[in-house]
């Protein structure tokens, strides 16, 4: 009777934790050893567990992974117009991001309400305020020049961003 893969990784997984604890009472037992002939002996002992320890972790990996060596299998089946492929949907996917995010300047790197710095008006909702003024970038272009931070955070929270003035 073929088992499916979830009994194969209980097992594994027991397996995995026995020789882990066996492998680390004969390391134990190894440095503690005073004679040259026991301290061999506990060493071979050490790394055979260790060895089932490593062969018990990649058996898992490969069962969980469904390429066919385990890890990163799949990296290295890449050809160069797959590659090239891969790379310019990270770079539209980077471009697409900055382009849709907001990013704020201050221009006394305060964001704090309370900071009194003069008498500002601001671009965005013509009021005046007392704070640190900030400029406002939607992309790479400058949306507003003299912004107040109750504007900021309210286009902050808009785009789904973490507020700044507090």
């Amino acid at each position: 009777m073929k088992k499916d893969n979830t009994d194969k990784i209980s097992i594994l997984f027991v397996l995995n934790k026995n020789f882990a604890h066996k492998a680390e009472y004969y390391r134990r037992k190894y440095q503690r050893a005073r004679n040259q002939d026991i301290r061999e002996n506990h060493y071979k002992k050490y790394r055979l567990y260790n060895d089932l320890c490593q062969r018990c972790r990649e058996l898992f990996s490969s069962l969980v992974y469904p390429k066919k060596f385990g890890w990163g299998r799949h990296f290295w089946e890449f050809d160069a117009k797959e590659y090239i492929e891969k790379q310019a949907k990270y770079k539209q996917a980077k471009k697409d991001k900055f382009e849709t995010a907001y990013r704020i300047h201050l221009h006394f790197f305060q964001n704090s309400f309370s900071a009194d710095y003069g008498t500002y008006n601001c671009d965005r909702c013509k009021r005046q305020f007392h704070h640190s003024p900030s400029d406002v970038y939607l992309g790479s272009k400058k949306k507003f020049s003299h912004c107040c931070g109750h504007c900021v955070n309210t286009l902050l929270e808009r785009n789904g961003q973490e507020t700044i003035f507090n």
